[in-house]
């Protein structure tokens, strides 16, 4: 009787184990190819309240400066559009000044993406997000 029931206990313990340790065939999903990514040129244009000497660069890009100093600066990068690198904008002022600005619009496929202005008296350095 007491090996009957050592029998039956072990056969009810050992379900639970033999469910999660036996090996099922496994499922492999085949995502496919992964989608492409879809390059666009974005266009940006820093514009400073008084000249300077403005420089622009992102990520696996070629940075971008003026030379000499210019009011203006406008550069095109062509980045992932899912999610577009970051942009280090810089400006150092001919003639510093209390207030001086740094206007930075970022364009892509003709729609405003981004319009910020920074603030500074003899320089201004920002890393700028692209939504």
């Amino acid at each position: 009787m007491r090996l009957v029931i050592l029998i039956c206990f072990l056969a009810i313990a050992g379900i639970p184990v033999y469910l999660i340790t036996r090996s099922r065939p496994l499922l492999v999903q085949s995502s496919g190819e992964l989608p492409a990514k879809k390059i666009v040129p974005y266009e940006i244009t820093l514009t400073a309240s008084t000249p300077a000497h403005l420089a622009l660069a992102a990520v696996g890009q070629k940075p971008v400066e003026s030379s000499p100093s210019a009011e203006s600066l406008i550069a095109t990068y062509s980045m992932d559009a899912s999610k577009p690198e970051d942009l280090v904008v810089k400006a150092r002022f001919v003639s510093p000044q209390k207030n001086a600005a740094l206007r930075i619009q970022v364009q892509a496929s003709g729609k405003m993406l981004k319009d910020a202005t920074l603030w500074g008296s003899e320089s201004i350095e920002d890393v700028i997000s692209i939504p």
